[in-house]
Formats: C-alpha cells, structure tokens, sequence
C-alpha cells in the first residue's frame, strides 16, 4: 500500500485484509488525509498499532475498527469523531486503574450459577440455531487469540468448545458452559494483567455514535468512558463478556442526549445500573442476557426511564413489576423467548401501539388489553397458556394494522368483542390445527350477531406461516373479500388450496411441496390461481 498515492479529495478509506508489518507512509501525509471524514480498517492481520496520527486527521467523523487481531491499544484519536465503531479486537483492553483493586472477587464469580443459567437460557427458549451460532464464533475467535496470549491448556479448551458446534447441532449445555467458564477466567486474568493505558475513547467529547461489540472493557473503563460523552446519543454493546455492571446514576445522568441503548449477549451482565438516569432515552434493547436481574426485589434500584418509547427484551427474564412506574411515552414492547411472571398487566399503557409476544410459555394472563383503545399491531405467538377474559373485551376495537397468532381459540376470543375489527394484516403462524375454520362468528356462545359477518372484510395480507395444518375452509374466498396479497410459507401438510377472492393481485408459495406441485401449470389447484397476476412460487 506504500505505492498509493490518494489525492487530497480522498473523503471515505476502506482497508480490508492488509497484511503489511505496518501502516503505509501515506497515513503520515497531512495533504494526503486532510479531507478525510470516514475510515475504515477490517481484517488487517499484521499490524499491532494504528497510525499514530490518528488525532491529526482532523475532518474525519466515522472511525470503524473490525477484526484487528493483533492492535493491543488505541492512540489519541480525532476530537472530531462522531462514530467509534470497535468489533472483533480482542487484544484490546480498557481497564481503569479503580477495577485492579478487586479483579480477585471478579475472578471468583458464581461460576456455576452464571453455566446453569445460561443453559436453562438456551434450553427452554427454542433459540435458532444459526441466531447461537453467528454469535458464539465471535466469541470462540476472541477466545482463540487471548489463548495466544496465555497458554496451551486455554487453546485445547476452546478447542473442545468449537468441537460441540459443528454441524447444524447446538450444544452448550452445564458441561460446555463450564469449560466456556475456565475459558472466561483465563480471560478476566489476561483483562487485569494488561497494563492500565489511558482511555482515548473518554477524549472524543463529540461522540454521538459507539458501538463495542466483542471487545474487553471493565465495568469501571465503560464509566470511565462515558463520563466526558455528554453529546452521546446511541450505545451498543454486544459479545462483552467481562461486563456486569452498567455504571451508576452520577455516569448515567451524564448522558442527556442518550437516546438508544442496546445491549447483546453480555453473558456475565448483572444490573443495568441507574437506567432510570437517562432522562433522554427513548429505545431499550436487551438480548441473551441470562444472568440480567431485573427484578425489582432483588434490584431495588431498577427502573425504567419515563421517557422510554420502545422496550425489546430477548432471550431473558420479564418479572413482575416491569412495567410498573411512569410509563406514558411507552409506544412498543418486544418480548421474545423469555421467562416471565404469569401476570401481565399493560391497562395502564396508554400509548402503547405494539405489543409483541412471541414463546413466552410462563405468560398465564394478560390484563388490560380491552383498554388500548390506540392500539395498531398485536402479536401472540407459541404462549400456550395464554389466556384472555372475554367478558372485557366487549368493546375492545383490536388493533387496525397487523394481528399474529398462533392460537385459533384466542382468536375467536378477540373476535368476540363487537366493536373489534381484523387488521389490515392477519399473520397465522405457528397453528397446530389441521383443519382451520373461520366461520366462528356462527358460534352463539361468543355472541355474534349479523354485524359480525363481514370482520374479516378488512384484511388486506393473509400469512400462514410455519402451520401444521392440512386443510383450509372453501369460504376463504368470500371471508377475506378483500384480500390483495396471501402468502403460504413453510406450511408442508397443507394439501390443497381452497377458491381465492378475485381481489388477490399476488400469492406467494414457498416451503410448501404438495401445495408447490397443486399449483403448478394446469395442475388441480392451477384454475384456482390462474387470475393472480403476480406468482410467485417456489
């Protein structure tokens, strides 16, 4: 790279997979970066440092650091930086001289509760195994290059845990988390060995944008940190293993503009600090982080900030009292593959217009829906004990844009409010019924009346998604009168298709053989599809 000459009108640098022993000459030609406002260094296997004039490139916004291997510190960086992006570096450290006076009590952590709580995580969730994978091999390359550092046993053990990941199988059950855990203390001693460098992220005062995803910072260098980022607007943490503790409320309080917190498998995470000290924080994301105690008793300093419009939680704990307090702005709520309280409330949520509830098998009761009056997308999937009063639900009007169930029973619960209408998009995954009716308005125990007949008039998208079920009622045609778009994906028992309404301008099959062969150029069920203008099947 030594022979390229940029020109002064340089603006972006990309540089992927340099393997040179050190920067080229150019970095230090002040005509040469002047313009410079966005730089990104991937792959480069060789070099231990970065450009030492780092600082000087001083129109540069945009700084990207991404699977360095071998950088071990950072130098004095542009003051003008907006966006700090750091993946992948693990030689990296940020220790502050405050975490050396108890690296011992870290070091002698719970272990075995930490292994059982991320097994009991993975076990009960259903988690996809490609969504396990993509982030343990992050976490096995981070593991392989500290091994470099410390010893030969630490390289066996991480061997032995990518072993137990080959193939399409997931295992990380009690046995697998322990060697992780030998792993893990192998890698707090090389995080409290590193020598205590100054933190050149704290320096950049005009960041708005920082991203640390698989990276080694203590509890103290990330307050550390954030104590100078008073313009700081997003944070994401993601793949920090030596992480457990966010900082407290005079950290915390600091961050007025923090608009968007999303933190992603931190394993060893035990408390979001003073959360409630972000008086500007908008959107909260928090996935796999099994050893996370948001539990009010146990945590009496955790709260939810009442500027808080959205709320994502995957992979975790829901307890009782979450959504307790001022929480008027609260827009959207997300929770997925998670252990929970039986008792939802959400009555009290008046602005909420997403609710979303997918494999959460602890849920027993849900109150208050009958009083989202603003309410617009609504999903409840795999909660098989879910159950809903419909005695409330008598002048509930539903949610007007997206409905997604799993539970043909629950639906005809929501239908049995007068005032409810379906939405514009009705998802149905997940249903075990072999045979699917919607006729139920006939059904006198809900009450229907002649009114009724036309509710699914409104739905415009119908998706059977992941359903077991073999056969669909032949007045589906007449039932969605006005259906433009339906979709069957991943349904391989359905075994025919009923007659469409003339109103479907687009049918989309996939993962549904027999339906695949039905449909096919002067097969049976062609007739049935040959008006659709836009097919797509395959």
């Amino acid at each position: 790279m030594d022979d390229l000459q940029p020109t002064i009108d340089l603006q972006k640098l990309v540089v992927d997979g340099y393997a040179g022993l050190g920067c080229p000459g150019w970095f230090a030609n002040a005509l040469a970066i002047q313009n410079l406002i966005s730089v990104n260094l991937l792959r480069c296997n060789a070099p231990e440092v970065l450009p030492l004039n780092l600082h000087s490139w001083k129109n540069c916004y945009e700084l990207v650091l991404s699977e360095l291997p071998h950088v071990k510190e950072l130098p004095p960086l542009p003051i003008t930086l907006e966006k700090i992006i750091i993946s992948m570096c693990p030689r990296l450290v940020f220790v502050s001289e405050g975490d050396l006076d108890y690296k011992q009590q870290r070091i002698l952590y719970d272990e075995k509760s930490i292994a059982e709580k991320i097994a009991i995580s993975v076990e009960k969730s259903y988690v996809d195994i490609w969504f396990m994978k993509e982030r343990m091999q992050k976490e096995f390359v981070s593991l392989k290059q500290i091994s470099v550092e410390r010893n030969k046993e630490l390289s066996e053990q991480v061997q032995v845990l990518e072993s137990s990941w080959e193939g399409n199988t997931l295992s990380l059950g009690v046995d697998q988390l322990k060697v992780w855990m030998h792993c893990q203390r192998e890698r707090i001693k090389f995080i409290y060995s590193s020598a205590v460098q100054k933190n050149q992220l704290k320096s950049v005062s005009n960041l708005r944008f920082l991203s640390l995803t698989s990276c080694n910072i203590t509890d103290g260098a990330l307050s550390d940190c954030l104590s100078d980022l008073s313009s700081l607007e997003e944070l994401y943490l993601g793949g920090v293993m030596s992480l457990m503790m966010l900082p407290g409320k005079e950290i915390l309080e600091n961050l007025k503009h923090l608009r968007v917190l999303k933190i992603d498998t931190c394993w060893l995470l035990r408390s979001l600090g003073a959360l409630y000290a972000l008086c500007s924080l908008q959107k909260l994301e928090v996935t796999f982080c099994p050893c996370l105690d948001l539990e009010k008793e146990t945590n009496p300093s955790f709260e939810l900030p009442s500027s808080l419009q959205s709320l994502s939680i995957q992979l975790g704990s829901i307890p009782s009292g979450i959504l307790n307090g001022n929480l008027l702005n609260l827009r959207e709520i997300d929770f997925g593959y998670c252990h929970s309280t039986p008792f939802l409330s959400i009555g009290h949520l008046t602005s909420l217009k997403s609710f979303l509830l997918c494999e959460c098998q602890d849920i027993y009761y849900l109150d208050g829906l009958n009083l989202l009056s603003t309410l617009e997308e609504l999903r409840l999937t795999l909660v098989p004990n879910l159950e809903i009063n419909k005695s409330v639900l008598k002048t509930w009007p539903g949610c007007n844009e997206r409905l997604d169930i799993s539970n043909m029973q629950l639906l005809k619960i929501l239908f049995s409010s007068h005032a409810f209408v379906a939405p514009r998009d009705l998802i149905l995954e997940h249903v075990e019924d072999k045979s699917i009716n919607f006729d139920f308005y006939f059904d006198f125990e809900f009450g229907f009346d002649a009114s009724d007949l036309n509710k699914f008039a409104s739905v415009e998208y119908l998706h059977f998604y992941k359903c077991r079920t073999e056969f669909l009622p032949a007045s589906l045609r007449t039932t969605f009168s006005s259906l433009t778009l339906i979709v069957f994906e991943d349904c391989p028992e359905l075994s025919s298709l009923p007659e469409l309404s003339k109103s479907v301008t687009k049918i989309v099959i996939k993962g549904c053989p027999v339906l695949k062969e039905r449909c096919r150029y002067n097969s049976e069920d062609w007739p049935k599809i040959a008006h659709i203008p836009w097919k797509d099947i395959h």
